[in-house]
């Protein structure tokens, strides 16, 4: 994907983050590709020498395409993270278990699509330093795209909630007319291997309600602000069978999910059962 790191580290933030990973970590930059460096240095020296048995020069060989590939893939998620760091960034206050962690799991990361995620999780807690929770490098190292796909799908349903602070809430519950089927359209099983992966928490039973603390309570959607209609009041919603664990919440805006048209009219009001009025 990136050939080398020095095509875009052209500020001085994303010049913190490669030395980060060099003292931090001991992780070297060079300004060639992986490619020429096996060229150079590697597997050709290992086919030239006339010493190692065919049989052990095949096994350095394959192992060295491997380590190469390995830190190609950790190469292009850097990469992908620099495009993403701001001015105020402080890469060199990430924690090094942090991002020893990470760095040991994106190299086995091959799908340009969960690259971009890896990527967006470094630039955020570069950009906010202890912002994403070391269980969510976990979460992530076992998610395939499809588990992305459904927890984008899952972020298209959620709502954030204004109160003391703010948070995400998806509102998801069982279609009646469509048994095992959500209102996102994600099955049972979608739903129960996000809870099994550890991005949200699922009760189909009893389901979750939200008691807002604050006078003036409001809740967005993409946007746009709804606010609830007696300032004063104490408003307990209820919210339907899914809730986001701290790596779900430290995930949600990292994902960017398409806003489902008339989602708050049709869908929240008839099921929180009040009409808000708009910011």
């Amino acid at each position: 994907m990136i050939n080398t790191l020095s095509e875009v580290a052209k500020t001085g933030t994303a010049e913190k983050l490669i030395e980060k990973l060099s003292n931090g970590i001991g992780w070297c930059c060079t300004h060639e590709t992986p490619k020429r460096i096996a060229e150079k240095s590697f597997i050709t020296t290992i086919q030239e020498d006339p010493s190692i048995p065919p049989l052990e020069k095949a096994a350095l060989i394959a192992n060295s395409k491997k380590i190469i590939k390995e830190f190609s893939n950790q190469r292009d998620v850097i990469a992908l993270a620099m495009e993403k760091l701001t001015e105020q960034s402080r890469p060199d206050e990430v924690d090094d278990d942090w991002i020893a962690s990470l760095m040991d799991r994106v190299r086995m990361v091959n799908s340009v699509e969960l690259k971009q995620i890896w990527g967006h999780i470094l630039a955020e807690e570069c950009n906010e330093p202890g912002k994403i929770p070391k269980i969510l490098l976990r979460v992530l190292s076992d998610m395939d795209y499809k588990l992305a796909q459904d927890f984008s799908t899952l972020c298209a349903y959620t709502i954030q909630i204004s109160d003391v602070i703010e948070h995400p809430q998806p509102i998801v519950f069982i279609d009646e007319t469509r048994p095992f089927v959500s209102n996102t359209g994600l099955s049972f099983d979608d739903i129960s291997n996000l809870d099994s992966l550890g991005l949200i928490k699922f009760d189909i039973a009893g389901g979750y309600n939200y008691t807002f603390r604050t006078n003036n309570p409001s809740i967005s959607y993409f946007n746009q602000r709804y606010f609830f209609p007696d300032i004063g009041k104490q408003y307990c919603i209820k919210t339907g069978s899914v809730i986001l664990t701290r790596a779900g919440e430290a995930l949600f805006p990292v994902i960017a999910p398409t806003e489902v048209p008339d989602f708050i009219e049709k869908v929240v009001f008839p099921f929180i059962g009040i009409t808000l009025q708009k910011g």
